[in-house]
C-alpha cells in the first residue's frame, strides 16, 4: 500500500516461478522457502524424507493450493499432496515419474483443478485425481508457458520460436496457431496493392500477411467455423470473409475491427465484391457492402437458380458472371437482369473473368475448363487437362494468364491461345485456394497441409535460367 520494499530475501534464482501460499505467509522458489511472518526461511534439509520439496524447474499450486506440480531437470513430473493450503511443510510427494524427454519449462492448472498441463519439447495433460496421462500434444518447437482459458476448454501455449497456439481441450486438436493456420487453409487472396495477404480456413481465423517479408502481421476473429472465402475491397481498406454457416463479415482493416456481420444461408463459397467496392455476393443474393443490407436475392432476379456456386465481376464492374449448378448466367449490373445464359452437361465450381473483360473461364467438377465469349457467353474452346473437380481458376494481373488446380496439379495456361504452360504437382497435398501477385510474377496457393505455398516464375532458354 505504500510502495515500500517490506522485505529482501538474500538467496537469488536463477530461473522458475515465485509462489506464495494463499495465506501470503509462505513464498516459495525451486530453491527457497521463506516464512514472511518471522521473516526466516525454512530449510528443507531439517524436514524429514517425505516432504522435502524442490527439485522443480517449473511448479504451479492447483487452484485449492492443496496439490503442487512440479517438472523437473530430468523430464520427470512431481506430484505433491499438501495436508494445509500452501503450506509445503506439510506437503507429502505423491509420485514422480519420468514423462518429458527434457527439462521442464511449464505447469498450468485448469480452473477447476481437475486437470494440469506440463511442457517441455511437447505437453502432457494430466488427470490430478489419477495422476493420469490423459491426453500428449507434440510440437516441433520447445514449449515456454501455458495457460488454460478461463471456461477451461481450450489451452494456451508459447513456444520458443516465438509461435503461440490454441487448443480444443473437448476435441483435443489445435485450433488456432498464431503463427500460421491451425488446421487447412481453404481460401488466400492478395490486396490491390499486392502488399499483403489474407489467408483463412477450418480454423475460423483470417490471418493477414506482409507480402514482401511472408510475416504474420495480424488474426482476425469473428467466425465460429471454417471460412470458406476471402475477397479484398477493390482500395485495400476493407476484407470480406464468409463462412460455411452463411456469416459474412466485414472488416475495417484500419482498426482490423468487424464493421458489420450478416447472417443468410450456407451453400456455397461464393464471395465477390465489385470493382468500385459497392457490391458484396454470396451464394443467396447481392449486398450494399457499406452497411451489409441484401438488395438482390438470386431467386427473385429472374435467373432461374436459387442460389449460385461462384460468380466474378468483370473489370468495369458492369457485368457479373454466375454459375450455379450446370448454368451460367451474365448479369446486367446497370440494369439489373440476366442478358445472357447457357447450360452444360456438368456442375461448375469455378469462375473467373479476364481482366479485359472479353472472357470468362469456368471450372466444373469433371475437370474441364471452359473458355467462353463475354458477353455473349458463347462457347470458344474447352480444355480437358484436369482429372478431378476444379478447385481454384484465377486468371493473372495483366491478363496472360491462368492458374488453374485440382487434387493434384496446378496448371499454367496461356489465357490467349489456352495452351498449357507449366504444371505443378502437389505431391498429394491438395489445392484449395489459388491468387496471383500483383506483379504476376508469384503464384500463391493455399494447401491442405496448413500452408500457403509462393511459386515464382523463372524462365530459361537453353537451359540457363533468365531471371
Amino acid at each position: 500500500s505504500r510502495w515500500e520494499k517490506a522485505r529482501e530475501i538474500p538467496h537469488g534464482i536463477v530461473y522458475g516461478p515465485i509462489l506464495f501460499s494463499p495465506d501470503s505467509r509462505l513464498l516459495v522458489t525451486n530453491q527457497v522457502l521463506w516464512d514472511l511472518v518471522n521473516g526466516k526461511q525454512i530449510v528443507n534439509d531439517d524436514l524429514p524424507q517425505e516432504k522435502k520439496w524442490g527439485g522443480w524447474n517449473w511448479a504451479a499450486l492447483a487452484p485449492d493450493a492443496k496439490l503442487l506440480v512440479g517438472t523437473g531437470g530430468d523430464g520427470a513430473v512431481i506430484f505433491r499432496g499438501l495436508s494445509q493450503r500452501g503450506d509445503l511443510t506439510s506437503s507429502t510427494l505423491l509420485q514422480k515419474t519420468r514423462a518429458h524427454q527434457n527439462f521442464g519449462r511449464a505447469v498450468a492448472f485448469s480452473p477447476n483443478g481437475k486437470l494440469v498441463a506440463t511442457g517441455t519439447d511437447d505437453i502432457l495433460l494430466w488427470d490430478t485425481t489419477t495422476r493420469k496421462i490423459v491426453s500428449r500434444f507434440d510440437d516441433i518447437s520447445s514449449v515456454w508457458s501455458l495457460a488454460f482459458s478461463p471456461d477451461g476448454r481450450s489451452l494456451v501455449s508459447a513456444h520458443g520460436d516465438g509461435s503461440i497456439q490454441v487448443r480444443d481441450l473437448n476435441e483435443r486438436r489445435r485450433t488456432v496457431g498464431f503463427d500460421g493456420h491451425g488446421n487447412h487453409v481453404l481460401v488466400v487472396t492478395t490486396s490491390p496493392n499486392g502488399k499483403r495477404i489474407a489467408s483463412a480456413g477450418k480454423d475460423g481465423a483470417v490471418i493477414l500477411w506482409n507480402a514482401e517479408t511472408q510475416q504474420k502481421e495480424t488474426v482476425l476473429f469473428g467466425h465460429e467455423t471454417r471460412i470458406v472465402n476471402l475477397a479484398f475491397a477493390p482500395d485495400g481498406t476493407w476484407l470480406a470473409s464468409f463462412d460455411q454457416d452463411g456469416v459474412l463479415i466485414r472488416w475495417n482493416l484500419a482498426n482490423n475491427a468487424q464493421q458489420w456481420k450478416v447472417k443468410a444461408h450456407s451453400g456455397s463459397e461464393c464471395l465477390a465484391i465489385s470493382p468500385d467496392g459497392k457490391w458484396l455476393t454470396n451464394p443467396w443474393a447481392i449486398y450494399e457492402s457499406s452497411e451489409g443490407r441484401g438488395l438482390c436475392r438470386w431467386g427473385e432476379s429472374h435467373t432461374g437458380m436459387m442460389m449460385v456456386d461462384a460468380t466474378a465481376f468483370a473489370a468495369d464492374g458492369k457485368h457479373l458472371a454466375a454459375v450455379g449448378g450446370q448454368k451460367l448466367i451474365l448479369f446486367d449490373m446497370q440494369k439489373w437482369r440476366v442478358i445472357a445464359q447457357q447450360d452444360v452437361g456438368s456442375n461448375f465450381t469455378r469462375i473467373a473473368f479476364s481482366p479485359d473483360g472479353q472472357s470468362v473461364v469456368t471450372g466444373s467438377e469433371d475437370g474441364r475448363l471452359i473458355w467462353w465469349d463475354a458477353p455473349t457467353l458463347q462457347k470458344r474452346d474447352e480444355v480437358k487437362e484436369h482429372k478431378a473437380a476444379i478447385s481454384a481458376a484465377v486468371f493473372s494481373p495483366d491478363g496472360k494468364m491462368l492458374a488453374s488446380a485440382d487434387k493434384d496439379q496446378v496448371v499454367i495456361w496461356d489465357a490467349a491461345s489456352q495452351k498449357r504452360t507449366a504444371a505443378i504437382e502437389n505431391q498429394a497435398i491438395p489445392v484449395y485456394s489459388l491468387a496471383f501477385s500483383r506483379d504476376g510474377k508469384q503464384l500463391i496457393a493455399a494447401k491442405r497441409d496448413r500452408t500457403l505455398r509462393l511459386y515464382t516464375h523463372h524462365q530459361r532458354r537453353w537451359g540457363r535460367p533468365l531471371d
